[in-house]
């Protein structure tokens, strides 16, 4: 049986609390919350995580951390730069402990436009060295850690290619590292989806869910832009998927629309 969920994102429009309370309105089980202001480690205290989950609690939402997704980079040639990204998340994972999130979603890191192709293979290995340090303190904690695949873009992300994903998920599958696999992010590469999900389908846990065009990253609600969500929400049962699918819609007036498309192709 899927689960599903809503991010609630850097920049949302309205408070944590309301849309707490919109999730809960609409059916959703979880929430993921983005580890950035005002949630970031270093702006949340223990009575504010008191708090947050008497809220969840209250709304029957099981809460999931996405890590920090600005300012930092696990893939970074710099030393300094990589061993700072570390130590923050390393502060997100605390933290998500602290909130009963048992899972957490971090983004493996980037190579700058201007040194691709060149520095890539070294991006890759300074993220296989953050990933190395962060797995067994998450895993100490009882905390998984999810990679995420990501969008085409200007610069070269370290896990674009499902090839990438799964190598690395692979390399740290014994400390409790998973994939997420974020279908709009997969869906610029110009990959096919039904082969990713099938790809993956041993090491996912997680399903980012949201709509574009094929060519940019602009988390539309579903149906639209041009994803193929029903050949991908058949390959997931044919996988017997049962994870959380965690919608990331930034139009959040078409959430609900978007979670009763998902809900109505789930069980068809």
């Amino acid at each position: 049986m899927n689960r599903f969920g809503a991010s609630y994102f850097s920049g949302c429009p309205i408070p944590l609390e309301d849309f707490l309370k919109l999730c809960h309105e609409i059916g959703l089980d979880y929430v993921e919350i983005q580890a950035e202001h005002p949630y970031s480690p270093s702006e949340i205290n223990t009575r504010k995580i008191d708090y947050l989950k008497d809220l969840l609690s209250g709304y029957g939402l099981t809460p999931l951390l996405h890590g920090p997704v600005h300012d930092v980079n696990l893939a970074s040639t710099k030393e300094r730069i990589r061993s700072a990204s570390v130590d923050i998340t390393k502060d997100c994972i605390v933290l998500a402990d602290a909130l009963g999130s048992r899972d957490m979603v971090i983004h493996a890191g980037k190579c700058p436009a201007d040194q691709v192709p060149l520095m890539l293979d070294r991006a890759r290995e300074c993220a296989i060295k953050s990933i190395s340090e962060l797995a067994p303190f998450a895993n100490d904690l009882g905390i998984g850690i999810g990679l995420e695949n990501k969008q085409k873009s200007k610069d070269r992300e370290v896990i674009m290619k499902v090839d990438e994903h799964v190598s690395m998920v692979t390399e740290f599958q014994h400390l409790g590292v998973f994939a997420v696999l974020d279908l709009g992010h997969a869906f610029t590469t110009g990959c096919n989806l039904v082969e990713y999900v099938h790809a993956v389908r041993n090491i996912l846990r997680e399903v980012h869910v949201h709509d574009n065009n094929g060519q940019y990253d602009d988390h539309l609600a579903l149906g639209r832009g041009d994803l193929p969500l029903e050949e991908v929400v058949l390959a997931l049962h044919d996988i017997r998927f049962n994870g959380p699918m965690i919608l990331e819609v930034k139009d959040i007036g078409e959430l609900g629309t978007s979670l009763q498309l998902l809900k109505e192709l789930s069980h068809t």
